[in-house]
């Protein structure tokens, strides 16, 4: 799932423009549900200008938080979650280059355009695998270490929100058992480890997902997470920022299918 990064103009273009900008947003990330980020600086911005009506519009998105100012604080939004930088400012638009980030800026008032063709290719080309499992109860570790500080804050960090306290456990056996070892082969996106009440929490890779059961689906901020010290061989642990039972009616031995998407 792609990250858009939202700077000042681009929250102000819907009122100067004839632009749709979720629509856009859509069209050239090819995703109905990318996930749209505003920069806390961006927020701090619009409010000394005065742009309630932008301001208001920028409620709709998630907020990410930067310690810096301006054009610097959307381009550390930017990195921090690998995503697009959608402006019409063509300053913004050549730092964020430079940075080999993809922009979608502004042509024609009415149109964003992709630049950084070579991350679209990059793009199209990830690798997905496809498994199969049933779900089951785990040990309740998994609140556990989601409840702990370090964790909340390094996912807040690195992916802009804080996870539900417990993961969906999801038990494969066959072919999906090694195609989850594949999976643990690979080089996810890293929550850094850390020390808390006197002791080292490990490292945790994560990897984009979607879940599904029937017709029901979630894929925003949905992480295959492997720790460093793997617990249960035969079960794949899901976090996300969503309680995925409640979200799924998921019950203990329900098929579900996960797709998860290397980077």
């Amino acid at each position: 799932m792609t990250a858009v990064i939202l700077d000042t103009n681009a929250l102000l273009m819907p009122f100067q423009f004839d632009l749709n900008l979720d629509a856009e947003i859509e069209r050239v990330t090819g995703e109905r549900s990318a996930s749209i980020y505003v920069p806390s600086s961006v927020k701090d911005e619009l409010e000394g200008l005065n742009e309630e009506t932008a301001l208001r519009l920028s409620e709709k998105y998630r907020e990410v938080e930067v310690e810096k100012e301006g054009d610097e604080g959307v381009l550390e939004a930017a990195k921090k979650l690998d995503a697009m930088v959608v402006t019409n400012d063509k300053e913004l638009k050549e730092r964020a280059l430079k940075e080999k980030l993809p922009v979608a800026y502004l042509r024609s008032k009415t149109h964003l355009e992709l630049e950084g063709e070579n991350w679209l290719l990059t793009k199209n080309k990830r690798e997905k695998i496809d498994m199969s499992g049933k779900i089951t109860s785990g040990t309740k570790k998994g609140k556990y270490f989601l409840s702990l500080e370090g964790y909340k804050k390094r996912f807040k960090d690195r992916f802009g929100f804080e996870p539900f306290e417990g993961t969906l456990n999801v038990k494969l056996k066959g072919e999906d058992l090694n195609r989850y070892e594949r999976v643990k082969d690979k080089e996810g996106k890293t929550i850094e480890g850390f020390s808390e009440e006197d002791k080292e929490f490990g490292a945790i890779e994560c990897f984009p997902s979607e879940v599904e059961k029937k017709d029901k689906r979630v894929g925003s901020n949905t992480f295959l997470v492997v720790p460093e010290k793997t617990r249960y061989d035969r079960v794949m642990e899901i976090v996300s920022e969503h309680g995925l039972r409640e979200r799924l009616d998921l019950e203990d031995g329900d098929q579900v299918k996960i797709l998860v998407k290397i980077q």
